[in-house]
């Protein structure tokens, strides 16, 4: 990949559950360049995802990785009775990288109209102070994938204000193999990242 640099940090991002995703990415100026996608399905688990991960930074040299994930994984546990979140922080310093979390216990999801509206203004590039979005489409089409097909849905609350959530129905019914390309769980990675960033 020719827009990475082994010796700065990366950044990372997980969604938890059935499927275990997560993107890698580096900052470069105002630019957010996401280098790779990643996931792995049941019966394999965060640490083969980190196996893979460290396959793919073999050549890195500056070991200092940021850690956005879902700030449930904090408290939600995975079938090995282990919470996600220290699972993966203490796999990633197994695998010697100096880890910053930056979604610690404490942390809370937004909303997904905060998230929804957060992204249009990321994606718009006329706002100061906000970072472009640069997605290497060869390594990352599951991301884009998860983004192009996530559907929206329109509800009004108690005060009749139109709040944007992200409709999952439809993956209720999708074979666990179907996700990667499939399902909104990237998307939710991505989200992740960028709001607490």
């Amino acid at each position: 990949i020719k827009d990475y640099d082994k010796d700065r940090p990366v950044d990372i991002e997980f969604d938890y559950g059935d499927m275990c995703s997560c993107s890698i990415s580096q900052t470069f100026g105002k630019e957010e360049r996401y280098l790779g996608t990643f996931e792995v399905i049941i019966p394999f688990d965060i640490d083969d995802l980190i196996e893979i991960v460290c396959d793919f930074l073999q050549h890195h040299t500056h070991k200092r990785i940021h850690v956005y994930k879902d700030p449930s994984g904090n408290y939600q546990r995975n079938r090995k009775k282990q919470y996600y979140g220290p699972q993966t922080l203490a796999k990633l310093k197994e695998k010697g990288w100096i880890v910053i979390d930056k979604c610690p216990a404490g942390s809370v999801n937004p909303t997904h109209n905060a998230k929804f509206q957060l992204i249009n203004k990321i994606l718009r590039e006329n706002i100061p102070n906000m970072p472009y979005i640069r997605i290497i489409r060869e390594t990352n089409l599951q991301l884009e994938s998860s983004l192009n097909k996530t559907p929206r849905l329109i509800k009004y609350n108690s005060n009749g204000i139109k709040e944007i959530f992200k409709d999952k129905s439809s993956e209720k019914e999708l074979k666990i193999e179907d996700k990667p390309m499939n399902s909104t769980d990237h998307s939710d990675h991505f989200d992740i990242k960028l709001w607490h960033k």
